[in-house]
């Protein structure tokens, strides 16, 4: 598997939300992926990959709406409520990833590491000089590191 080589997390303010942190993680040094969520579920801490909104067409003017949307943003025309495509559990599709592990083992790797260096984000933010990895791109800061 391509190495981790920079994770950087940005905890959210407000701790009690389920949002709990941003993060951009880069492999080898070459390739970014910015935006994975940390978030808090009933099952515990999980790793969300960057998503978009699933969108459609309004049948009047053709504008792209997401899925959720009432009226289409262009011309103002009602739209069909329940557009969505279901999963198997019958939930609507909303979301879909930007970019995704393939296996679960890369799945798994991506996890511990981020879930490293969030925990360690945590630990760090408690110091009185604290400056977050995410926002310090200093030469000579050392920034969380997969090893």
């Amino acid at each position: 598997m391509t190495k981790i080589t920079e994770i950087r997390i940005k905890l959210m303010e407000d701790s009690s939300e389920r949002l709990k942190a941003f993060c951009s993680i880069t492999f080898e040094g070459n390739f970014v992926v910015h935006d994975l969520k940390v978030i808090e579920s009933n099952n515990g801490i999980i790793i969300s990959m960057p998503s978009r909104k699933v969108m459609d067409k309004c049948p009047k003017c053709y504008s792209r709406n997401h899925l959720l949307a009432r009226f289409c943003n262009q011309c103002g025309e009602k739209l069909k409520e329940n557009r969505a495509i279901c999963d198997t559990n019958g939930r609507p599709i909303i979301f879909s990833d930007l970019a995704h592990p393939i296996t679960s083992h890369c799945r798994r790797t991506i996890e511990y590491y981020v879930l490293k260096a969030y925990y360690k984000e945590i630990e760090d933010s408690k110091q009185p000089d604290y400056i977050s990895h995410y926002d310090d791109y200093r030469k000579d800061r050392v920034l969380t590191k997969a090893q």
